[in-house]
């Protein structure tokens, strides 16, 4: 039985690792020519920056195909994309990133800190739109089946839900590096390393969301909705050379990481919804 375990265990390896390939080759080398076009033809910019949000996306329906043929693809997709959660994940990943975020600002301004007036404080109509955009084509559909569907799974099979969304959170990071270089985008205004802080205790909380859900990634879609969505309400992210309120909301993240990591009830997705192996 040993080598059939160790064989099993190889393949998954190798499944996950084509997925980080493909992730990143399609991502990058979008952005790549999203940058290049972006001074000269900005509409082509936007467009091959929305399909490099796909990577993840387009590595998971390649490598479950692979791993368990394309009639499986279907089931794999109703398992990750079901709705059975508790009503009160999907009202906590909706107001769990305003609540941060308004925090964060009151904390800035209580420490002697000005913010800069919402972007779209004369345009609320487009508000809803905006969330509706960013659910398509702003990052949660074309991201979290892989980050959180496909590659989480996979590996807290291996280090546990803990350390796997840690490590995810910086693989996340490095899989937005090209942004750090193309002017316009808010990675742009941000030194890597608060970034990175910022997303490795996002990493946890979305994976203790998906795993408190049973593996669904409906409710962490919402999630990272609501963190894209909000920031365009509550001025958090970076102006000119203000970080104050994004480098608190990140201490708060820390926060409600370390509060998701004394859930002792978090475990491995059910066997119901197995990450590929064979």
């Amino acid at each position: 039985m040993k080598p059939n375990t160790d064989t099993g265990a190889a393949l998954a390896a190798r499944y996950l690792l084509a997925f980080f390939v493909i992730a990143f080759g399609w991502s990058w080398i979008l952005w790549a020519c999203a940058g290049h076009y972006s001074a000269l033809t900005p509409g082509l910019a936007g467009i091959f920056h929305i399909g490099a949000t796909f990577g993840p996306l387009i590595a998971t329906v390649i490598v479950v195909v692979a791993a368990r043929g394309s009639k499986d693809l279907s089931g794999w997709l109703r398992c990750r994309f079901r709705l059975s959660a508790a009503k009160r994940y999907y009202v906590l990943a909706f107001l769990l990133p305003p609540l941060v975020m308004s925090l964060a600002c009151l904390l800035h301004v209580a420490s002697g800190g000005s913010l800069r007036a919402p972007p779209v404080i004369h345009h609320w109509w487009k508000v809803p739109l905006n969330f509706m955009l960013i659910f398509l084509f702003g990052g949660p559909l074309g991201e979290e089946p892989g980050w959180r569907g496909f590659a989480l799974p996979a590996m807290q099979q291996r280090i546990g839900p803990w350390f796997a969304s840690a490590a995810l959170g910086v693989i996340w990071s490095l899989w937005h590096l090209p942004l750090f270089f193309i002017p316009g985008t808010v990675q742009h205004q941000l030194p890597f390393w608060l970034f990175l802080l910022n997303a490795v205790p996002l990493a946890i909380v979305l994976g203790w969301l998906f795993n408190k859900t049973g593996g669904s990634i409906v409710p962490v879609m919402i999630l990272h909705m609501g963190i894209n969505g909000w920031a365009v309400l509550i001025p958090v992210l970076p102006a000119g050379d203000s970080i104050g309120p994004f480098a608190i909301a990140t201490t708060l993240l820390w926060l409600a990481a370390f509060g998701c990591l004394k859930d002792k009830q978090v475990g491995h997705v059910p066997a119901s919804c197995p990450p590929v192996q064979t």
